[in-house]
């Protein structure tokens, strides 16, 4: 895998957050507030996510999410 700029990397994480925050949003029925998740890309192709909700521990739904990217290159 080509190594990428930490823009680029920030940019990912980032939409890897948000799509993580919508899947979530119909299990959790509340606001997750930015700093309530961290998401961890992997070479792979798969993301894993820690969380720190401020009501508290996760249900196991959540613990075992699973996320997957894919890097489009870019074209001009």
């Amino acid at each position: 895998m080509r190594s990428l700029t930490s823009r680029k990397r920030w940019y990912r994480a980032s939409s890897l957050k948000e799509a993580i925050y919508k899947a979530v949003h119909p299990i959790l029925c509340q606001y997750v507030g930015f700093q309530e998740a961290e998401v961890f890309p992997h070479a792979d192709g798969t993301a894993s996510c820690k969380w720190y909700l401020e009501t508290g521990p996760v249900d196991n739904v959540l613990t075992d999410l699973k996320a997957h990217w894919r890097r489009l290159d870019d074209q001009g």
